[in-house]
């Protein structure tokens, strides 16, 4: 089976050496495969079901730290100010029994970010 042929001297290689790279050997020619493998592969149901619930958990914390039910997971939308930030996510750290060091919690913006960064702790 041949891919497709180049110009040995334009490739920086032995014209014998280009060839044996793109030309495989007669024999094997018949024994080639087609992968059977699953041409997407994602998250399992049960991952993307402890994802949900760790945001319906996140919501809930981030519902009681500002007094009212969020209209959106984006904390520059909700008007929350750095400190209103910290405060959330040490509550998220008591809900989830884990430790947000400061270099992480900057890179945290909403939910979903901290849903994550939940999920991978």
């Amino acid at each position: 089976m041949r891919v497709r042929k180049v110009d040995a001297c334009a490739a920086g290689v032995p014209a014998a050496a280009g060839t044996a790279l793109l030309d495989p050997p007669a024999a094997e020619v018949g024994r080639l495969q087609v992968n059977s493998a699953p041409a997407l592969i994602g998250p399992s149901d049960d991952a993307l079901a402890d994802f949900d619930i760790a945001v319906s958990r996140i919501r809930a914390v981030l519902r009681e730290s500002i007094g009212t039910d969020p209209y959106s997971d984006s904390f520059t939308e909700l008007d929350m100010n750095e400190y209103d930030v910290a405060a959330f996510l040490c509550a998220v750290e008591d809900e989830f029994g884990l430790y947000i060091p400061d270099q992480d919690a900057d890179r945290l913006t909403n939910v979903g970010d901290v849903a994550r960064y939940v999920e991978h702790s």
